[in-house]
């Protein structure tokens, strides 16, 4: 009786488990599920939005009069297949479908050809200092923080100059 009890909890716990959630066994009958942590954000100071550059999109300061941007979209989506009915001969219908549909965004932005530049790639961010408390279930306690959160909001490529 009790090897059965005990199988039962194996089996039930590793059911549990292959829905991805962590489960222990408190007892040789039952079997809880065990909370990980949650947190919660609270806000405690608005800065604005801020800009920042992210990174060069070109590798060399050049003299240039202008850079070309061209971002490319595709979507291609395929499907094939075959239909086999039984009749007093077989018939066979075959399917295939091939559609690709591409969009190119191009623009040109200018530079000043006298001065060393590169691109360059800027992101706006909503600036907030944060109050971050982290609750871990299963063990009934919390942890609390502070600091700087950066949200991006938009992006923007412009000419950078070395100075």
């Amino acid at each position: 009786m009790k090897k059965k009890k005990l199988l039962s909890v194996i089996l039930a716990t590793a059911m549990v488990m292959s829905m991805g959630i962590n489960a222990y066994a408190s007892s040789d009958t039952e079997v809880e599920p065990r909370g990980g942590s949650t947190y919660h954000v609270k806000v405690l100071k608005e800065y604005g939005n801020v800009t920042k550059q992210d990174k060069y999109l070109t590798t060399s300061w050049t003299k240039s009069d202008s850079y070309s941007v061209t971002e490319t979209y595709e979507v291609e989506y395929d499907y094939g297949g075959t239909l086999t009915a039984a009749f007093a001969e077989e018939a066979a219908l075959e399917l295939g479908l091939n559609v690709t549909y591409g969009l190119s965004v191009s623009s040109n932005i200018p530079a000043d050809a006298s001065r060393y530049s590169k691109l360059a790639l800027f992101v706006e961010y909503t600036h907030q200092y944060v109050e971050v408390t982290k609750y871990y279930l299963d063990l009934g306690s919390e942890i609390t923080k502070r600091g700087d959160l950066y949200t991006p909001v938009d992006s923007y490529i412009d000419v950078v100059y070395k100075s």
